[in-house]
This record gives structure tokens, C-alpha cells and sequence, in this order.
């Protein structure tokens, strides 16, 4: 049951991801909203250092530390268990920028029949350097552009600024746990189908992209999974699916120039 006082939850599914987190989790509780929000940790039994580096965090984070069947999974048990009017997941590896969480809950209070608010995004590597501003530019201008039948052209949205209201999650359901590698593409199709997003113009949160990662050993797989939930979300749009086909090279060759720019 959503708490009035408890603005946001931020879910972060975790598995092993000990080099990280701690940057994640102080990325979140350092935020200066003028709201209340919860960080809730879903982690997958990991053995690592993850669960020492949890415990450093005491009661500023809540832990679940149980089995689960994949990413998706672990983020609709934090949603589940968690209690704010806004939801969001942050990836272990991720971070947002300082400010985000006010920035959102100010496009909130100004746009009330907001249902989910989406920002842009930077890309870092390993070491939080910047990199991948080609694409990361590209992405941050078609978002401001945004139209359904953008986004079944192409997977317009950064995952980490995304802030989904209850109620929208409420009638649109779970993330699917079938598919760990475009289950979030195939969410914000469901909720595109239902709504359009509040688009905000300025950076919340920065995506970690190094060799490894799930995006950069399995772009190919990802890619093709998300054509075929364009055509199963947006069959009507025949020149949007089209337009898909021809993005699917275009986005491999932009993630092959994030290695280098």
C-alpha cells in the first residue's frame, strides 16, 4: 500500500555487483530532495562484497537478500514491497545525479496528470569516466521528440531516469520475468500503449557501459528481441517497425563507437 508520506522507492536488484554498489547506493541516499524516498535493495544472495558493503549502510537502505529468477524478478519484488507514490529501479552498476529525485518530484507537483516521467541520460565507463556522448546525444534528442511510434522504432528510452507513478504500474502489472534482456523496452511499450510520458529535459542519472556488462555481450540478442515486441505492442505502425529494422544496425554501430568516443 502506497505511504502519503513516502515519495519515492527506488528499487536496486543486485547480484555480485560489490565494485559498484556503493557508488549506486550514495548516488541515491545523497539525493537533497525536499521529499521522502526509500532505497530498497533486492540482492541475490551474492558473494561478494556486496553484502559487508550493504550492512556499511545500515538503516538509510532496506535489504531483501532471497533467490530470484533474474533481474526483472527482483525488481518487481521491491516494487512489491515497497510503499512510495513514485517507483524507479536503479541498476547496482548505474548512478543518479545529484539533484535528480527534485527534479522529478518538481515535474510532479507541476504536471499532476503525469503517470511516468522519463529524463536523459550520460554514459560512464568503468571508472566513471565520460564516454559515449555521440549516443548518449542521440538518445537525449529523440526522447525530447517523443511519440509512440518513436519508440516502436527504436528504444528511445534511457532505463535509469525512468520514474513510473503507482497507479500506472498498479494497471499495467509486473516487468516480465521470461526475458532478461528487453524486458524494460517491452514495459515502457505497455505503458506507451496506455499513456505518454512526461519528458523532462535534463540529465538524472548516468548508465555504466564496460565489457561484461549485460548490454555489451548481448546487443544483438536484445536487439531482436525488441523488434519482436514492437511488432507484438505496435502492429498498426507498418513504417515505425520498418524504421525498427534499419535502427537495429544503426544502434550496433552507436554502441560499437561508445568503446571509442
Amino acid at each position: 500500500m502506497s505511504d502519503p508520506t513516502q515519495f519515492f522507492s527506488i528499487v536496486t536488484p543486485s547480484f555480485n555487483q560489490g565494485e559498484f554498489i556503493r557508488g549506486t547506493l550514495d548516488s541515491i541516499i545523497q539525493q537533497t530532495s525536499r521529499y521522502r524516498f526509500e532505497s530498497i535493495v533486492c540482492d541475490n544472495e551474492s558473494i561478494d562484497a556486496t553484502t559487508d558493503i550493504l550492512a556499511d549502510f545500515g538503516n538509510r537502505i532496506r535489504v531483501i537478500r532471497q533467490k530470484d529468477q533474474g533481474q526483472a524478478d527482483a525488481i518487481n519484488k521491491g516494487w512489491h514491497a515497497s510503499s512510495g507514490r513514485w517507483l524507479a529501479w536503479l541498476n547496482a552498476d548505474d548512478l543518479y545525479d545529484p539533484g535528480a529525485l527534485q527534479a522529478v518530484a518538481d515535474a510532479a507537483a507541476a504536471n499532476p496528470d503525469a503517470r511516468w516521467i522519463v529524463g536523459e541520460f550520460r554514459i560512464i565507463d568503468r571508472v566513471s569516466r565520460p564516454i559515449g556522448w555521440i549516443h548518449s546525444s542521440y538518445k537525449n534528442f529523440l526522447l525530447r521528440h517523443y511519440s509512440f511510434p518513436l519508440l516502436a522504432s527504436e528504444n528511445i528510452i534511457p532505463q535509469m531516469s525512468v520514474f513510473i507513478r503507482r497507479d500506472l504500474w498498479e494497471e499495467v502489472g509486473d516487468l516480465r520475468t521470461d526475458d532478461q534482456l528487453a524486458f524494460d523496452y517491452e514495459y515502457w511499450l505497455r505503458l506507451g500503449k496506455i499513456c505518454d510520458p512526461l519528458i523532462l529535459p535534463r540529465c538524472l542519472s548516468a548508465f555504466r557501459y564496460y565489457r561484461g556488462t549485460k548490454t555489451a555481450s548481448n546487443l544483438k540478442v536484445q536487439f531482436t528481441r525488441e523488434l519482436e515486441y514492437a511488432r507484438q505492442h505496435a502492429p498498426s505502425h507498418s513504417c515505425a517497425l520498418l524504421l525498427h529494422q534499419v535502427n537495429y544496425w544503426k544502434t550496433l554501430l552507436l554502441y560499437d563507437l561508445v568503446k571509442r568516443v
